[in-house]
């Protein structure tokens, strides 16, 4: 058996997400990939009696679009008997082939495709006949799944499951000293890092020495640093982005992870973020806000700090406490840690991943 996984662009597979299902399937899956009807593969070339006999059965009505010929082409010749497709357009873009070849679909939502304006209004129609064929749709968040039943899914295909960290952040051992503070992410709207930062000069009013690393590129990062500049906001660093270890790295040696996620002027906002994930299970405490995915993950006061989105002085509030209490940081450390492991233990993909091999074998 084989179970596709389908994405818009072969540079997703580097998305830590992306890759990740990918190796849980291990040989039984493949990747097809090429657009919003993925049509590629690696070693894939289309020979010219494929071209020749798409463009002979199109004449004669039996084939339409190239995109979808080649798709259930690439299906049918690796024996796929399940799509896994990331992101509900690019499962929009298998449902013809996979309609055509009776091959299960499942579409995992991430984010921006369940909320995004200008995407649900382009959307809205297909993901009906989308939610009607597809046999499993995935949530990230309790929020996602309101928003997939409001447009148009059953309650019973929905299968929440957080996107949550590599099983190597739980071997970390959280060092409970100095006053470094830590945010990964990319700079883009929804993850807000000028609020991070304007957050941050206050938390400096009242602890001069706190540093603040902030890993991770895009279109707001020329922004941010002029803020800094402006401002003369101190004791800040831009690493531009890092690999899976480097940022594992930088978590052993941060006292407090920060993440202020807003909903973006466009509707656009976070599934369930790896980062925050990833730094309860490495043990760091978590000072992020009421946000999406994020308010499953964090019991305010429990298992780290929940702020409303915008409210800067509220979260330097919950950061300098931190800052100041080892005690509560080494409470927020362990219950942080137990409440991730035990997300991994409940709904884990490893094990819903074992499950797909197990039933397309």
């Amino acid at each position: 058996m084989t179970v596709a996984v389908l994405v818009a662009s072969n540079n997703q597979v580097s998305e830590t997400f992306v890759r990740r299902h990918i190796d849980m399937l291990g040989s039984d899956g493949i990747v097809i990939y090429g657009g919003s009807t993925p049509f590629k593969m690696e070693s894939y070339v289309p020979s010219m009696v494929h071209k020749l006999t798409y463009r002979v059965k199109k004449v004669m009505g039996i084939a339409s679009d190239y995109y979808d010929y080649t798709l259930a082409h690439l299906l049918k010749s690796n024996n796929v008997r399940c799509c896994f497709a990331e992101f509900g357009p690019i499962g929009v873009g298998a449902l013809n082939a996979c309609e055509q070849l009776g091959i299960d679909l499942i579409v995992h939502f991430h984010g921006y495709d369940a909320f995004k304006y200008d995407v649900i209004a382009h959307y809205k129609s297909h993901y009906a006949r989308l939610f009607k064929v597809a046999k499993t749709v995935i949530s990230v968040s309790s929020s996602m799944t309101e928003q997939l039943v409001s447009l148009g899914c059953e309650p019973g295909k929905i299968k929440y499951l957080p996107c949550l960290p590599y099983n190597d952040f739980g071997e970390h051992q959280y060092q409970n000293s100095g006053q470094h503070l830590l945010t990964v992410g990319r700079f883009v709207e929804k993850k807000a890092p000028w609020l991070t930062l304007l957050a941050f000069q206050q938390v400096l009013q009242v602890c001069p020495d706190a540093t603040l690393t902030m890993v991770g590129d895009g279109p707001l990062l020329p922004v941010c640093k002029s803020i800094c500049d402006t401002l003369k906001i101190p004791n800040v660093q831009f690493t531009g982005a890092k690999t899976h270890d480097e940022v594992a790295e930088l978590m052993q040696e941060a006292t407090v992870y920060v993440q202020h996620s807003v909903v973006s002027s466009d509707g656009d906002r976070e599934g369930t973020p790896v980062s925050v994930s990833e730094a309860m299970l490495g043990g760091l405490p978590v000072v992020s806000t009421r946000h999406q995915g994020i308010a499953d993950l964090i019991e305010n006061g429990k298992t780290g700090f929940l702020v409303q989105e915008h409210d800067i002085t509220e979260m330097a509030n919950k950061i300098v406490a931190l800052l100041n209490d080892s005690v509560l940081r080494a409470q927020l450390s362990v219950s942080g840690k137990m409440a991730i492991e035990s997300l991994k233990r409940e709904i884990g993909e490893e094990a819903f991943f074992a499950m797909l091999r197990h039933q397309y074998a």
